[in-house]
This record gives C-alpha cells, sequence and structure tokens, in this order.
C-alpha cells in the first residue's frame, strides 16, 4: 500500500513536471513566433510603405497653359511654373536644368530692332542663327545663339558659355509677345525641341479672332 501511494505520488509530480515543461516550451515557441511575427510585421509595414511612396501618393506634373496678350501657349509638363514672376513678366519656368525661360510684352521697338538686340547679348559666340515662318495670322520670328551673356540690365546675371533660344509672335490682338530661354549651353541644349514645339503650338487664345 505504501508502495502505491509513494508510485502515484511519482506518478504524479512527473505529470506535473511534464506539464509545466510543456508549457514553458509553448510559451517559449509563443514568444519565438510573436518575436518572429513582430519582425516580418515590421518588414512587411517598411515594405508597404516603401511602395506605396513611389505610387499614387505623387501626380505627374502637367503641362501649363498661359494666356498672355490674346495669345495662348502651353509650357511643357518639365519645366516648373513660377507662381510669382516679376511685374515686367507675363509668365516665367524653370526648366530641369535650371535655365529660365520668360515671356512678356510691352517692349518697345520693331521685331528686327528686338532681334538685333538679343543677338548684341550674346558675345565671343558665332552669328545667332534667326528665322521665321507663319502659323495662320500668326507670324513667328526665332533666334537662336550661344556665346556669354551680357544683358547690361539690372538683376540679369551674366552667364559665360549660354544658350539664348527666343521668339517673337506677331499678329496677336493685344502686340507683340516675346518669349526669352537663357541658361548654361549644357542646362538649355536639351529643351531646345520642347522650345520650338511650344512656339509653334502658341495660337489665338479667341480663335474667332483669327477668322
Amino acid at each position: 500500500m505504501e508502495y502505491t501511494r509513494r508510485y502515484r505520488s511519482v506518478l504524479l509530480a512527473g505529470v506535473l513536471i511534464s506539464g509545466l515543461t510543456l508549457a514553458a516550451c509553448g510559451d517559449e515557441q509563443k514568444l519565438v513566433d510573436s518575436i518572429a511575427g513582430g519582425q516580418s510585421g515590421e518588414d512587411s509595414q517598411d515594405s508597404g510603405q516603401a511602395k506605396g511612396s513611389g505610387s499614387g501618393s505623387e501626380r505627374a506634373a502637367e503641362p501649363t497653359t498661359i494666356d498672355a496678350l490674346g495669345l495662348r501657349l502651353v509650357a511643357p509638363a518639365s519645366w516648373t511654373p513660377d507662381p510669382d514672376p516679376s511685374a515686367m513678366r507675363l509668365a516665367q519656368f524653370t526648366t530641369p536644368g535650371g535655365a529660365e525661360v520668360r515671356v512678356f510684352g510691352g517692349i518697345k521697338g520693331t521685331v528686327r530692332m528686338n532681334l538685333t538686340r538679343w543677338a548684341a547679348q550674346l558675345q565671343g559666340g558665332p552669328e545667332p542663327e534667326q528665322r521665321s515662318f507663319e502659323i495662320g495670322m500668326l507670324k513667328l520670328h526665332l533666334i537662336q545663339g550661344t556665346g556669354n551673356y551680357r544683358s547690361g540690365l539690372p538683376n540679369d546675371a551674366d552667364i559665360d558659355g549660354a544658350l539664348m533660344l527666343g521668339a517673337i509672335v506677331e499678329g496677336g490682338p493685344d502686340g507683340l509677345l516675346f518669349i526669352k530661354a537663357v541658361g548654361d549651353e549644357s542646362a538649355l541644349g536639351p529643351e531646345v525641341d520642347e522650345f520650338t514645339n511650344m512656339i509653334r503650338g502658341i495660337k489665338l487664345s479667341t480663335p474667332d479672332l483669327g477668322h
């Protein structure tokens, strides 16, 4: 009888120890799973944030439409518009390379006089190229040249090794429209096609004026 009691006591103690061991192991496994799960969740969150940051959170830039002096032009989406251009300018943009594009009017003198003045602002380079063409009732005059830019105007920085792209639009209802881009040749050079396409796309703000 005493032996049986001792056996039962030993057996019960063994069961309790085994149960405690299994419970401890189970808790340890849960802890490991919890840590692993936490790390996995954090990685997933980071991954989700990384994926989300490059998706729909940023909208692609769109072209900028400008109505000036009765004419409409559309600037490339890659050009950043200046929300507060100077009082002398109708609009102003900065190209990805840092060159400046200005839209303005109210300049005195004929088309030829202004083209000659622009050409003289480029020093030490070849004679700027000039050409003219018509689009409907509008006549467009373009100039392109390189050299050391010296406008002689206040608040207009000198630029060595500059490229100038200029256009004067004749035939609009409110006088001549001037578009001028100036910057380092390496910065403005990639924008020549964009500039030309913008100029070729100029039209009357009110199409009925063309009839």
